[in-house]
């Protein structure tokens, strides 16, 4: 009896061997560089695993601050789009960082999963990188005044942007397959090379980077154009810019954020289509991870920055609120009769300076849009 059974497990494991080697021989058919492709998987799950980690480690050290600057103001009407907002961000992406560390980790996915899951990064990504924009959308119009044609024309790009990233990567992974694990034990989804070649999502870098360079520009222009404003020669000086600190400090905020903002982020957008083209399987979304992971980041901290500053830090304004349409040059000579005194010297107004009391003090008192 012990002997049959021994040849019945030697039998037994003979089979098992063979069956091992066919399926083996058959995933070597199916993707050649297998081994390649496993170890280029696990590298981009461990960035999951670096940008969830170091997402969790922000939200724990910015936490308290949150306790004061959002939740404990949730039920105040001022900002409340922009504080629902913040926290999708924020949350979202440790929920979306955390699920796809979860999927490339699991080993026993079904067919159906791997070929759902490649649309569904699509999806996460998209709306992962678009909607912190929103909350910067929402302080440059403030600052145009909510004017139609800003808002129509940021509208406008924020929808080429989302229509183009969807289209374009669901074309995109549509031209990969989902290949069946044949009983081993493989983490993740394996997925053939794309026949599309990757400059193909050219059509969905290209756009996202030129709307945000234009978010830039329209960040930069009113700053700027105040400034020379306040300039007698209409130039961007030290003088104009210290001017400016003084008279709406507000606005100065508001662009150094915007500045840090879209200078990071085109700069990783840059980087991360620079790895999409120069690279092949699964190291071209090496940089996705850190991608969804920066932004709730960036955004979350410059929301709490400008929160705190309007609510808790900013000084009255240099020039009170007014219905008066004099020009900006002739409210400072009102100003200046007045014994409030400056620190940063005489301040010296354009003569063509053209910007009302009204539109200058509305600039420094958008807390409504935070």
């Amino acid at each position: 009896m012990v002997q049959l059974a021994g040849e019945h497990l030697e039998s037994f494991s003979r089979e098992h061997v063979a069956v091992a080697h066919r399926h083996t021989a058959q995933h070597a058919r199916l993707f050649p560089a297998l081994d390649t492709l496993l170890h280029d998987a696990f590298i981009v799950n461990l960035c999951c695993v670096a940008a969830l980690t170091w997402l969790v480690y922000d939200c724990i050290l910015c936490f308290p601050k949150e306790v004061h600057l959002v939740w404990g103001r949730w039920f105040e009407h001022k900002g409340r789009h922009t504080r629902r907002i913040y926290v999708i961000v924020r949350y979202a992406s440790i929920l979306n960082l955390g699920w796809w560390v979860a999927v490339n980790a699991s080993s026993d996915l079904s067919l159906n999963v791997c070929n759902t899951w490649p649309y569904l990064v699509v999806i996460t990504t998209s709306v992962a990188t678009l909607l912190p924009d929103i909350m910067l959308l929402i302080r440059i119009n403030a600052v145009y005044s909510w004017r139609v044609r800003c808002l129509l024309a940021t509208a406008a790009l924020f929808f080429i942007q989302l229509i183009t990233s969807l289209g374009i990567g669901f074309v995109y992974v549509s031209s990969t397959t989902s290949l069946p694990h044949l009983g081993m034990r493989i983490t993740g989804c394996v997925v053939s090379t794309p026949t599309l070649p990757a400059a193909f999502t050219l059509a969905a870098w290209i756009p996202s980077i030129v709307a945000q360079c234009i978010y830039f520009a329209l960040v930069v222009t009113p700053f700027v154009s105040i400034t020379c404003s306040l300039d007698s020669n209409g130039r961007l000086t030290w003088t104009a810019l210290r001017s400016v600190s003084l008279l709406i400090p507000t606005i100065v905020v508001f662009a150094n954020h915007g500045v840090i903002y879209f200078i990071i982020t085109i700069a990783t957008k840059i980087a991360t289509a620079a790895l999409f083209l120069s690279q092949s399987g699964p190291l071209q979304a090496v940089g996705i991870p850190w991608l969804i992971a920066l932004y709730p980041v960036l955004i979350g901290r410059l929301y709490l920055a400008m929160v705190e500053h309007l609510h808790f830090q900013r000084k009255a304004p240099f020039l009170p609120p007014s219905r008066s349409a004099a020009s900006v040059r002739l409210s400072y000579a009102s100003v200046l009769a007045s014994p409030q005194p400056t620190d940063n010297g005489p301040i010296t107004f354009a003569v063509r300076a053209s910007l009302s009391q009204e539109s200058l003090s509305g600039l420094d008192l958008f807390e409504d849009e935070f």
